[in-house]
């Protein structure tokens, strides 16, 4: 590889030794290039390097003027520029005379001790790997003088040395395929002794397995085509290590091995190249997420969506052009919200959405449970109702969008098709925190959206008022002729166009809708996942028994009460840790009291910092708020992630006390037995708050939870029958 050196590489090794020799060495004045190395010098500065490491522990050793952090680390932005610094700068070409004369006693040292050894000729070497013998040294190189020298130096072919033949060996064309282009000797060489490095390798072989990795990281560790790489693995590594300078998309991460340039040229060739991004990540260090973690600062910065303005906003109109998932104060975004807002929740729509959700989660309960024993019925109450229930939901009461099911055969899309669709969408938007991840979310999303906004434009143009003189108005009316699917969106359709005072175009109006119908269903999904699991933990029977006493009164008192259970496991357990937030402008977050009632010191913080209000933490805050009624059932901070929360937590506030009236109305309700019982997951730690990471059915690991085995009395089943 010395020839590969760039100039860079070879500066830098240079002022390495000299700082190593001994003081008035005729070295130190040489200029870059010319500097050549003894054997005598190079033994004299490698055993200086040993002496001096060994009196330092290998802990604290450093390298490239770099020091080292109090925790004994090295600084991200140094390591960082190190890397960048190294994809940009251009190897040199393999090939004669292009060994820098710095690395001229290591190549010597080489030749002598091959000639010790005994080492074959490089004839001898390509028998034994099954290649061709030269059978002339223009053969071997035809390039200017390099043959002639090696001939009057070596007589014949059979008597070129096997590491000067390596080194000297005709260099292979550029090509496809061929972008390394050593010699190929040399090549033939690499590849086999790459095999033979993974074959021997236990960790890539016989303990490669899920057994030893765990389901999901025997899968993070395989090799995807499609991740924006190609199929490299380095790109992952360099996104988690340092993701504050490898931003997604940056040839910087997905090539590192590529100058940025070349890479642009041959993306262009391959019509990728509007997929990434090819300038160089900012210089300056990055400033720490600084995390907010009580009530006061938490509410004090939702609340002020002009100075503190969402980092999902990118992400968001990468995908629609609509307003719903905007968090800024701009008026047209305002009213684009409070527009399909009413629609969805105009007068008695939540009472009849709450009966939808009662007698489907009784429906779906009833179809897929099992009997599990005697006496005893079992349901996947995650995989097959909560995860479903929401998704039949948007696509028969909100979009119209052709639903397969039991009562619609002829439906086009399945529950868990239309489910990938918004939970992924949603995870792109607003989960996508793993910068490795997000070539994937982002294929995925993209075309999942475009699948989704299509229905809806459909569904909008047969509700406006020409339908049958569109073409999507009777692209709708043959969906619904063919599909026979259950859709009752007109009502919902019928108020969004009365409400639309701004005259938003079809196109506007149903990247809205998406947005609506994804950040509901999702957060819903999410919800009620954990607040079934916080009251069927053991600690909670009381709890749950009060629940369940209250599941056929439907008195106004008794909805505020099973709402007020709601948002106690929502402040415990929230669908997500928390949200960022990026500062447009110097500010002071106000940080309330503390525990004893005293001022907390307020937070002063500069235009551009990136803050995380940890809603997790913040619903911990001791000091409670004020709630009306004695009881602490309320969280100490929105649960949603922004100026369209309102919509989310009115919705899970309605919607999940009516699932709860059916689940827990059934006898003897319980975790089912043993691991099945419980959500499959672990803890993982965002800027120091907790949120849950769950195990697909796929095995791999995701934000959403997948499985949830109860158990309930025999008697129960026949109950689900009656209303």
């Amino acid at each position: 590889w010395h020839a590969t050196l760039t100039s860079k590489d070879e500066e830098w090794l240079e002022q390495a030794v000299k700082r190593l020799l001994k003081p008035g060495h005729e070295g130190l004045s040489k200029p870059t290039g010319s500097f050549e190395l003894s054997e005598e010098d190079f033994i004299y500065i490698s055993q200086t390097a040993k002496d001096n490491n060994e009196k330092i522990p290998p802990h604290k050793w450093v390298f490239g003027g770099l020091a080292r952090n109090k925790d004994g680390g090295f600084n991200d932005h140094e390591l960082a520029q190190i890397l960048l610094d190294a994809t940009d700068n251009q190897a040199c070409a393999y090939g004669a005379r292009g060994i820098p004369a710095v690395m001229k006693a290591v190549e010597v040292m080489g030749i002598k001790t091959a000639r010790k050894w005994g080492v074959c000729s490089l004839n001898e070497f390509r028998k034994f790997v099954g290649l061709k013998q030269y059978e002339s040294f223009e053969e071997w190189n035809p390039t200017g003088d390099i043959a002639k020298v090696a001939r009057d130096l070596y007589q014949h072919i059979d008597n070129l040395e096997l590491y000067v033949g390596l080194m000297c060996e005709e260099s292979k064309k550029p090509g496809d395929g061929a972008g390394l282009c050593p010699g190929y000797t040399i090549s033939r060489a690499i590849l086999a002794d790459a095999v033979c490095l993974t074959r021997g390798d236990r960790f890539l072989t016989t303990d490669l397995t899920p057994f030893n990795l765990t389901s999901w990281g025997f899968q993070d560790c395989a090799r995807d085509t499609k991740n924006g790489s190609m199929g490299g693995m380095f790109s992952k590594l360099l996104f988690r290590a340092l993701p504050e300078y490898y931003p997604p998309g940056s040839v910087y991460a997905h090539f590192p091995f590529v100058v940025p340039p070349e890479m642009e040229h041959w993306l262009t060739q391959m019509n990728l190249h509007q997929r990434y991004t090819f300038n160089r990540p900012p210089k300056g260090p990055v400033t720490p997420v600084i995390p907010i973690v009580s009530a006061a600062g938490v509410r004090s910065v939702l609340q002020n969506p002009t100075v503190f303005k969402t980092m999902h906003l990118g992400s968001a109109q990468h995908l629609v052009d609509g307003s719903f998932f905007c968090f800024d104060n701009d008026p047209r975004h305002i009213n684009a919200r409070n527009m399909v807002g009413n629609a969805l929740n105009h007068t008695g729509a939540m009472d009849n959405y709450a009966k939808y959700y009662r007698e489907h989660t009784r429906r779906l309960i009833k179809l897929r449970s099992f009997r599990s024993g005697p006496n005893r019925y079992a349901v996947n109450i995650v995989r097959d109702v909560i995860n479903v229930i929401p998704i039949h939901w948007i696509c028969e009461e909100i979009a119209g969008i052709p639903l397969k099911s039991e009562e619609a055969p002829r439906g086009i899309y399945t529950e868990q098709e239309v489910y990938e669709m918004v939970t992924t969408i949603y995870s792109f938007v607003f989960i996508n925190n793993d910068n490795s991840e997000d070539w994937p979310l982002r294929e995925h999303s993209t075309k999942y959206a475009k699948i989704l906004v299509e229905y809806i434009q459909n569904r909008l143009q047969a509700s406006g008022d020409h339908p049958i003189l569109s073409i999507r108005g009777i692209k709708d009316l043959i969906s619904h002729l063919f599909t026979q699917e259950i859709d009752h969106s007109d009502p919902f359709y019928q108020m969004l166009f009365k409400s639309n005072s701004d005259q938003l175009g079809i196109d506007e109006l149903s990247s809205n809708v998406l947005s609506v119908i994804v950040s509901c269903a999702a957060t819903l999904i999410h919800a009620t996942a954990h607040v079934v699991d916080y009251y069927l933990d053991k600690k909670r029977e009381a709890e749950r028994k009060r629940i369940a006493g209250l599941v056929t009164d439907f008195t106004p008192e008794t909805n505020s009460t099973l709402a007020g259970y709601v948002r106690e496991a929502l402040k415990h357990a929230p669908p997500a840790a928390g949200t960022f937030r990026t500062a447009a402008a110097d500010a002071r977050i106000e940080q309330g009291k503390d525990e004893k009632g005293k001022d907390r010191p307020p937070l002063d913080v500069k235009k551009g910092d990136r803050l995380f209000l940890s809603i997790a933490q913040a619903n911990k805050d001791p000091i409670k708020s004020s709630t009306g009624g004695g009881s602490d059932k309320t969280p100490q901070v929105p649960f949603g992630r922004g100026t369209n929360s309102y919509y989310e937590e009115t919705c899970c506030e309605k919607l999940i006390p009516a699932m709860l009236r059916v689940i827990f109305s059934l006898p003897n309700v319980r975790p089912g037995p043993g691991f099945t019982g419980t959500m499959n997951r672990f803890v993982n730690w965002v800027h120091g708050s907790q949120e849950y990471v769950y195990i697909s059915n796929r095995g791999t690991i995701s934000p959403w939870p997948a499985s949830l085995l109860i158990e309930y009395d025999e008697a129960g089943f026949t109950s689900l029958n009656e209303d």
